[in-house]
């Protein structure tokens, strides 16, 4: 069962363009803001983080609802998986797959749950929206490979 929103989500983009865009220079372990982004640097930029931001609210990722609902997708393959091949197949290798399986819900179970709760991941999530919203985000741009690259940092 899937809690993702249907509804469609609207960002405001002129209000996006007032968090601060700039070329990340590195200073030691650290980036830092360098030159202003120019308006094509600003404009990728926007167009990303406001898609980033429609899928988060969408699907409500600070909510840990996917890890379940995934879960059981997996489970459901498992019990497929052994249904259809038990009999084609031998024993072990049946086993194996089954075993792959489990080893990927028990992943789920034990570090990337316990993960997302006990760090509080749902809530920066939800803090770093709304730091995006409310014009305290500063975007750091490089270039990498020729593709540009993104850094966010938060202005206190």
């Amino acid at each position: 069962m899937t809690t993702a929103q249907t509804t469609t989500v609207e960002i405001n983009k002129e209000l996006l363009m007032m968090n601060h865009f700039c070329k990340g220079i590195k200073h030691g372990y650290k980036y830092e803001c360098g030159n202003e982004a120019d308006e094509e640097v600003k404009n990728v930029a926007i167009e990303l983080l406001t898609e980033a931001i429609k899928r988060m609210l969408r699907w409500q990722i600070w909510n840990d609802w996917w890890i379940n609902e995934y879960r059981g997708k997996w489970l459901e393959a498992k019990i497929s998986i052994e249904e259809k091949l038990r009999g084609k197949y031998s024993g072990e290798i049946v086993n194996t797959l089954s075993g792959l399986i489990d080893e990927i819900i028990n992943y789920m179970d034990n570090k990337l749950g316990k993960y997302w709760l006990s760090n509080n991941v749902g809530n920066e999530i939800k803090e770093l929206i709304e730091y995006v919203k409310m014009v305290k985000l500063i975007l750091l741009f490089g270039k990498k490979n020729q593709e540009l690259v993104f850094m966010t940092s938060i202005q206190h």
